[in-house]
């Protein structure tokens, strides 16, 4: 398991739309694409393995933003961390910085620098702070989305659940511990709705304490917490014990 944070030098600023995360997400296929045929297999189906399942998930950017006419202004240096259980997605994505440079909704960003880490967690229980809500939600046969809140008692074992069959999917096995997710500082305020392309998802942010072995805390903390982490949902900030 691998991370890559990304310090960016932006020049005048670019700007981005309130619900940016499709334009994030393209940006991490882009930076794969150097190597072609994992792209081709992490976006489409990766053999043997949930097709729903993508195996990472990304900050959002973080710098000097101010808004304009309806937009986010961001300038300055802004930093930016892509992470995945899969350690060939963070590979490739490196290698696609060879020309230090990325685009930005059309709009050129530096890369100043970059760093790569694999991070560790000593502890059996955490709490994660979130740098993206989290998410957990049902569709039924209609095609209709329900987005569960924290009030709900599916919430946390939908997480769980969630967590769960990831890392099944990811390692072929089931985790050799108990798993329990939750949501132990979220209130009204975290709450946030979006959209990603022209659909509206609605997640929390705020404080979860995650009680797990080491191996799946550390699964967590570079795939995500819920659903939807490929498209920027439920990507943990800060840790603490």
């Amino acid at each position: 398991m691998k991370s890559i944070k990304l310090t960016l030098e932006i020049d005048g600023g670019i700007f981005l739309p309130l619900a940016h995360f499709e334009i994030l997400q393209g940006i991490v296929y882009n930076l794969m694409s150097a190597e072609a045929s994992l792209a081709d297999e992490i976006h489409n189906k990766m053999p043997g393995k949930e097709k729903q399942y993508k195996f990472f998930c990304f900050t959002d950017l973080h710098g000097n933003y101010r808004f304009h006419d309806g937009e986010l202004m961001l300038s300055g240096i802004a930093t930016w961390e892509i992470r995945s259980a899969d350690e060939r997605i963070i590979d490739a994505i490196e290698k696609g910085l060879e020309n230090k440079e990325i685009s930005v909704g059309g709009q050129k960003c530096r890369v100043g620098s970059y760093e790569v880490e694999s991070r560790k967690i000593d502890a059996n229980q955490v709490n994660f702070e979130m740098d993206t809500p989290a998410i957990h939600y049902v569709t039924d046969k209609n095609g209709f989305s329900r987005y569960f809140s924290p009030a709900d008692e599916e919430f946390a074992t939908g997480l769980r659940d969630n967590v769960i069959r990831k890392y099944t999917a990811f390692y072929g096995k089931n985790p050799e511990g108990r798993v329990v997710v939750l949501p132990l500082r979220v209130g009204a305020r975290d709450k946030c709705v979006t959209r990603y392309k022209k659909t509206f998802i609605t997640g929390y942010y705020g404080r979860y304490m995650v009680s797990a072995p080491q191996d799946v805390l550390e699964f967590i903390y570079h795939t995500g917490l819920g659903g939807k982490n490929s498209m920027g949902f439920g990507t943990v900030k800060g840790i603490s014990l």
